[in-house]
């Protein structure tokens, strides 16, 4: 009897052999940590990013693969990487190998890049978050504001934020509690900014525009704003007085059945019904757990500055996302959302992301240090370009 293999095994086979290809491809280019750092550095130098910092000269002596150099002006020394999101590396290989691969339109995630770059799965797992929050910082332009909780069904990921004994899921619910100004995304560092600085940032990387994450604290009003915005639904007049009443009590973090049965008063066999008309409406979405959220398409809200068509096609790509965590990455945690949102923005758009411009990005960007990525927290708003 001829056994029958699972198609996912397949599938898993056959992303590991393109990811072997694409590695040989860039081992043979860059076979040694010091091609690694030549290549580093030639980029830097080309795009005007090498000088001293004491004289301004651009004139260095420096030995082949080498991370310092000295101004032949001063005579003080200079390290190229300093104040880039390549500060304090310790190798360079993994590095370049992860921003290599992410603009060939190669997905990665940290386990792969663990087996391939021969690193901890901790290190892989970093070196992606940091790359993803160039990508972050680099999203500006037309996109939509979506609730998080729209991603809910691909949440299973615990993180260091995840409550106690509870599902990773609950972690929205947690963010919606917090005040409009501490739900705010980790500030994008510029070039030769602080570490610690948590003013707001100059503009880095490609020139489409600055960092959107960087909200000054008079938008955290209008962060609230646009909450209290999403409670009014387009579907209202279509509705009947129940299934209005249930709607109100909709919100962007997931409710149990029993929660709005409590706070509608309504009997459990009529709210069910209520709730399925609802989502044949197009209101509100049902999640595992018998839970319900508001629906996508009453929440996408368009960003100031772009106009109607931000929330065209907001639901379909967020459709799109999450069939690709699925298949990629079999879920995620909520707090890093944004970033995941991120890196497949850069997998998708290609005209943005191609050969050499994440690079680039990455050596106009400041450093992110360790702590930044621990305490980042994606905002109950995040980021949806509304095209690739």
């Amino acid at each position: 009897m001829m056994k029958v293999g699972n198609p996912q095994d397949n599938l898993s086979a056959g992303k590991q052999q393109v990811l072997d290809s694409f590695w040989l491809r860039f081992d043979r280019q860059f076979p040694t940590e010091e091609a690694c750092l030549e290549e580093l550095f030639r980029r830097a130098y080309a795009a005007g990013l090498v000088s001293c910092r004491h004289c301004r000269s651009r004139e260095l002596d420096r030995e082949h693969g080498a991370r310092v150099g000295r101004c032949r002006g001063c005579k003080k020394p200079l390290w190229f990487t300093a104040g880039t999101l390549f500060r304090r590396m310790r190798r360079a290989k993994p590095w370049l190998a992860a921003i290599w691969l992410m603009e060939q339109g190669v997905v990665l995630n940290s386990l792969s890049l663990q087996r391939l770059a021969r690193v901890a799965q901790s290190t892989a797992l970093h070196i992606l978050l940091r790359v993803r929050t160039v990508i972050e910082g680099n999203m500006a332009g037309e996109f939509a504001l979506v609730p998080s909780a729209s991603f809910l069904p691909v949440v299973c990921k615990r993180s260091r934020v995840t409550p106690a004994k509870a599902h990773p899921r609950a972690e929205e619910e947690g963010v919606h509690r917090k005040p409009a100004d501490q739900r705010l995304d980790m500030p994008f560092p510029a070039r030769g900014a602080p570490v610690s600085s948590a003013a707001q940032p100059a503009a880095p990387g490609l020139e489409r525009g600055g960092d959107l994450d960087c909200w000054p604290a008079e938008r955290a009003g209008r962060t609230g704003k646009l909450a209290d915005d999403l409670q009014e639904v387009s579907h209202a007049a279509r509705l009947n007085e129940r299934e209005r009443l249930v709607q109100a009590l909709l919100d962007q973090a997931p409710q149990k059945f029993d929660t709005l049965c409590r706070r509608s008063g309504i009997a459990a066999g009529e709210l069910s019904a209520t709730l399925t008309m609802l989502e044949l409406a197009g209101v509100a979405v049902r999640l595992p757990g018998d839970s319900y959220v508001r629906a996508v398409a009453d929440a996408v809200v368009a960003c100031p500055g772009s106009d109607d068509r931000a929330s065209d096609g907001s639901g379909g790509l967020i459709q799109l996302f999450m069939d690709f965590v699925r298949v990629h990455n079999h879920g995620i945690s909520r707090k890093y959302l944004q970033k995941y949102l991120a890196g497949h923005w850069c997998h998708r758009d290609r005209h943005s992301w191609g050969a050499g411009s994440l690079l680039l990005a990455c050596l106009r960007s400041g450093p992110v240090s360790c702590r930044q990525i621990l305490e980042y927290v994606s905002s109950p708003l995040v980021r949806v370009l509304p095209s690739f």
